[in-house]
């Protein structure tokens, strides 16, 4: 072989090396941007249904507190609040839904003072709370809605599967910001509510400054 094929092979070695050393250098600045599109780590996957558009600011109403006072949407702002929307005669799941957000909060440790219990009633009044079930759930905020303001709850609190008066009986999670930000189903595993509280929790320090 001449010296001077000899040398164009050399070159075309060299450059074929500096294309793919470019690739790859690409490849790794592009990589962490796209690759949430095609996959996302376990333990980084959320279990409840997020709400879309993501973090849907709650329409100012008007409610009825547990003192029969007139409270804001800013009843549900400085805390990360566990809800749920049922009727006063609270069936089974009903019941399970208030013993699984009770149990969730107890379970964040020191971060719980972060994290309010409320029930909206979709019919009824706290007067027709089972008593026992006002005792044992004494640390949830019961809220009255206007009779005319339910399709406004409806609208607020519409998720994929439907809305509050459809029976859907879902937990939802309202961030310190006034926010709708995910929901879970009832049939959901307290334990996957718990964990995606929790990284809520760690990675947003919203409500720190909450007793």
């Amino acid at each position: 072989m001449s010296e001077p094929e000899e040398n164009q092979k050399v070159n075309t070695r060299q450059r074929n090396r500096s294309r793919w050393m470019l690739i790859a250098v690409a490849v790794l600045f592009v990589l962490p941007i796209i690759g949430p599109f095609f996959w996302t780590p376990r333990s980084f996957v959320n279990h409840g249904e997020l709400v879309q558009p993501q973090a849907r600011p709650l329409t100012p109403l008007k409610l009825s507190d547990d003192n029969d006072e007139t409270v804001g949407i800013e009843a549900f702002q400085g805390k990360w609040t566990l809800l749920i929307l049922d009727h006063a005669s609270c069936n089974s799941v009903c019941q399970s839904n208030l013993y699984n957000i009770r149990q969730v909060r107890l379970t964040q440790g020191r971060r719980m003072k972060r994290v309010q219990l409320a029930w909206i009633l979709l019919s009824g009044t706290r007067d027709d709370i089972d008593a026992e079930i006002r005792e044992d759930y004494s640390q949830v905020k019961i809220y009255n809605i206007p009779v005319d303001k339910h399709q406004v709850i409806n609208d607020m609190f519409r998720v994929e599967s439907g809305t509050p008066d459809d029976g859907i009986q879902r937990v939802y999670f309202i961030d310190p910001f006034g926010n709708l930000v995910m929901s879970f189903d009832p049939q959901q595993n307290p334990k996957e509510i718990q964990k995606d509280l929790g990284r809520l929790l760690r990675v947003s320090k919203a409500g720190e400054d909450q007793n």
